[in-house]
């Protein structure tokens, strides 16, 4: 008797048993991990974004410093193309007046 005391006490203070989680707490816990994931794809686009304009700016330019200066001061919005085609293109050949409002206040500060 006391053996089946003993293992029923340990069956229901083990984590299994005694712990239980409120809707309000998985929920919370699914929306802190689908957050982190979300901001791990978006962190990793980044990086692949930025190895991608520093490897053209290199083919173009051939500079090192040169090429991370600019692309460390690129707006996310833009590639290295579209760097090249704001500077040495006019508003007009790039139309200008058709970007959306964002993408304008980022081309007016290239």
């Amino acid at each position: 008797m006391k053996k089946l005391l003993a293992l029923i006490l340990i069956l229901f203070t083990t984590p299994c048993f005694g712990e239980t989680k409120t809707i309000d707490q998985v929920e919370a816990e699914n929306e802190h991990k689908y957050i982190k994931e979300s901001l791990e794809t978006m962190l990793y686009q980044v990086e692949t974004n930025v190895r991608k304009n520093t490897a053209a700016c290199i083919k173009a330019f051939g500079h090192d410093r040169f090429c991370k200066c600019i692309i460390d001061n690129l707006p996310l919005e833009f590639s290295f193309d579209n760097y090249i085609a704001i500077t040495t293109k006019t508003k007009e050949q790039n139309r200008y007046e058709n970007l959306e409002d964002d993408i304008k206040d980022a081309y007016n500060n290239t």
